[in-house]
């Protein structure tokens, strides 16, 4: 019996995060809601493989989708409202934008920098 030298060799990912780069759950498409059931002017929420997410519209009337967990005490963004395309959070009043960058702390000083940990995961829409 012979192996034939000219069948090239498979070689599958031994580590979890080469598996976890080929494919990111996070750059598919899910069906979550039909699109008439979506509120016009309230958040959204949803869980997708355990986490918490929430959609709205900004603006233009874009979908936006972020984690539900505001960064500085963990409520649920969903329980906040939207006000002039933002999402802002019902505890204290943090405001993110569409690529989940926080816009506004109404606590900090107008001249301070808002920190980057103060930010969300955004999801495509």
């Amino acid at each position: 019996m012979t192996i034939a030298s000219n069948i090239p060799e498979i070689l599958l990912p031994t580590d979890a995060s080469e598996i976890e780069q080929t494919l990111n759950w996070r750059n598919c498409w899910y069906p979550v809601t039909f699109i008439q059931d979506l509120p016009k002017n309230r958040p959204y929420s949803f869980s997708l493989y355990d986490e918490p997410l929430v959609l709205f519209r900004n603006n233009n009337g874009q979908l936006i989708c972020l984690t539900d967990v505001c960064p500085h005490r963990a409520a649920k963004l969903s329980d906040g409202q939207i006000i002039d395309g933002k999402i802002e959070c019902l505890y204290h009043g943090w405001q993110f934008g569409n690529g989940g960058e926080c816009l506004h702390i109404p606590q900090l000083p107008a001249d301070a920098k808002i920190p980057a940990k103060a930010c969300l995961t955004s999801t495509p829409a």
